[in-house]
């Protein structure tokens, strides 16, 4: 049989998992401990963190940065259409692919990454991709699993699914739950059932 240390369980919020590290706790008791647990973002941080260290820019430190780039850049957009912009450019592989028709949205985006760069900061999304990378080239090891568990999968982005495709790669038997009409982050580049597809 599959031991628990070899299970992990991805979700999308701090109170999903939480709810199901109680439901594990319920079903197996103390073994649920050695059963990985994390949202998508927290695996980010777990894994890639000390390769190298890095620093999670907050929320002020976020909006002062890009109130910069923005000026930098020249940008009429206003801060909340850049901040939508940018978090959808941040959730794919290749973000110069979604430049076309945006191109004063990605002039500010690629000033934010060079002044987030230079002050040795990252959001929760940069992780993700860092973490994927790290994982194709080989510089971050994938935890040793047999079996992974994906809640509320329509809600992944393209990093994110790539992160599970990873694992599939690696013979790890990756399940998901999904269900479409349930998504909440589509605003926040969701695949929904593409995902699946």
């Amino acid at each position: 049989s599959l031991g628990a240390a070899r299970v992990m369980a991805i979700t999308f919020t701090r109170a999903a998992a939480q709810e199901m590290r109680e439901r594990l706790h319920q079903l197996l008791g103390p073994n649920a401990q050695a059963i990985r647990l994390f949202t998508f973002h927290g695996l980010g941080y777990r894994q890639r963190w000390a390769h190298p260290p890095v620093g999670i820019v907050s929320d002020a430190e976020s909006h002062g940065l890009l109130l910069r780039a923005k000026e930098r850049a020249g940008s009429t957009l206003s801060l909340d259409a850049l901040t939508e912009a940018v978090s959808r450019f941040k959730r794919h592989l290749d973000p110069e692919t979604l430049a076309e028709g945006s191109e004063d949205a990605f002039a500010v985006f690629t000033e934010y990454q060079r002044a987030m760069k230079a002050h040795g900061v990252m959001e929760m999304d940069d992780l993700m991709l860092a973490l994927l990378r790290g994982y194709q080239d080989g510089s971050i090891k994938p935890f040793d699993l047999g079996a992974m568990l994906i809640d509320e999968f329509q809600d992944c982005d393209e990093v994110q699914l790539r992160v599970a495709l990873h694992y599939g790669q690696r013979d790890t038997r990756v399940h998901v739950v999904a269900d479409d009409d349930q998504s909440i982050y589509g605003f926040r580049a969701g695949l929904g059932f593409h995902a699946i597809d």
